[in-house]
């Protein structure tokens, strides 16, 4: 069942987002240095120099390693709101361009975004599983009647589960993404104590208990003194003290990474 792990995860998720609007590593570029996407359209009221997707589509035909065509074609997306769609040509532009922070950013904004947004549709399957899934009672005098779901509730029981199952496992890869392309922002630039924070809490929102903790102890090396310090430490050690909860109840003895 797709749901507790769906609650366990829905916290920190939130915190991620947080994090990554108020940094500025946004979807569409909108508040980052990125004049793309939905970005442009906001500012000249619809009209920007984004290509149409099927005009961007022929330049990467044309084109196909071009990381700029790649960039276009991803952002054409974006503009018609097709997230899906726009990140794989902009994994095919950071292949590309393995170094170009700026696509990086851009990337792991999607990947956050795309997350939360299947995110919002297993809570909805959540919340609608629950609502088919609860048993009538018909209380009179001292005789209580309890009805089952029958043969047909259970299909929509199990139409529903799946779907939040899928959206669930949707997320999941995508935090894993987002968690992955930080890392890689981190080793590009390793002094940068924001890139840090942003790669823990997408290790953490991944369920990565480890490679948060390795994240959260190096920003807290570059910023120590940052106002968020005292509650990050506060952090990694409930992390690490549930890792070691973890180890002694399972006999496990590492930390999940």
């Amino acid at each position: 069942m797709f749901f507790p792990r769906l609650r366990n995860h829905a916290k920190w998720m939130f915190v991620f987002l947080a994090v990554v609007f108020g940094a500025g590593f946004v979807v569409f570029g909108v508040g980052s240095s990125l004049p793309s996407g939905v970005a442009d359209l906001l500012r000249n009221n619809g009209s920007s120099g984004v290509a149409s997707v099927s005009d961007a589509q022929k330049e990467v035909d044309a084109n196909p390693k071009s990381a700029a065509a790649q960039i276009a074609l991803s952002r054409a997306y974006q503009a018609d709101g097709n997230l899906d769609k726009a990140i794989p040509p902009l994994v095919k532009a950071t292949t590309l361009k393995p170094k170009n922070s700026d696509y990086l950013n851009e990337l792991a904004g999607l990947y956050t975004t795309q997350a939360s947004e299947a995110q919002a549709i297993a809570a909805a399957a959540n919340t609608e599983y629950q609502s088919a899934s609860g048993i009538t009672s018909l209380v009179s005098g001292t005789t209580q009647q309890f009805f089952q779901a029958g043969p047909l509730d259970q299909t929509i029981l199990d139409d529903v589960s799946k779907r939040g199952q899928d959206a669930n496992g949707k997320a999941s890869t995508a935090l894993n993404a987002a968690a992955a392309t930080y890392g890689k922002l981190t080793q590009l630039s390793p002094k940068n104590a924001q890139m840090w924070l942003l790669y823990a809490y997408a290790a953490q929102s991944a369920g990565k208990s480890g490679n948060a903790i390795k994240g959260y102890k190096q920003f807290l090396k570059l910023s120590p003194d940052d106002p968020s310090a005292p509650e990050i430490r506060q952090q990694v050690k409930s992390l690490e003290q549930s890792a070691t909860t973890n180890v002694s109840g399972n006999g496990i003895t590492r930390i999940n990474r």
